[in-house]
């Protein structure tokens, strides 16, 4: 469902970069618009062109926008650190991304929780 979306989306009017990432069950597709394009006129071209390719989706597949925030409103950054060497580093980024992640997206006024960095634990298949 990730392909149909990101090259649609490619097409919208003062898109950037279109970056979209699959997982089990669920995908996010990340558009990036120009510089100083309205972020609320940017919303509504992405709203849009997911009305224009639903019939394209599998069915049963949803689509929703995200909060309404971006990296620029950051007010907090923070690093799993295992200081004792207990944890390899994918595991700390598994407990971010199904841990932390959801704990933090429950506090009330939390828009987003952005992880960057890190490792992320292997794909079956991958060495």
């Amino acid at each position: 469902m990730t392909y149909p979306i990101t090259s649609a989306l490619l097409g919208a009017p003062h898109v950037k970069a279109v970056r979209g990432y699959s997982d089990f069950g669920f995908s996010y597709v990340y558009v990036i618009f120009e510089d100083g394009t309205d972020l609320y006129w940017a919303r509504s071209r992405v709203i849009e062109y997911l009305s224009k390719i639903q019939a394209r989706l599998p069915d049963g597949v949803k689509t929703e926008l995200g909060p309404d925030a971006t990296g620029v409103g950051w007010v907090f950054q923070y690093a799993l650190v295992d200081r004792g060497g207990r944890h390899s580093p994918d595991q700390l980024r598994s407990y971010q991304d199904w841990t932390m992640r959801y704990a933090l997206q429950a506090v009330p006024g939390v828009a987003e929780v952005a992880s960057i960095g890190g490792l992320c634990p292997p794909v079956s298949g991958d060495r």
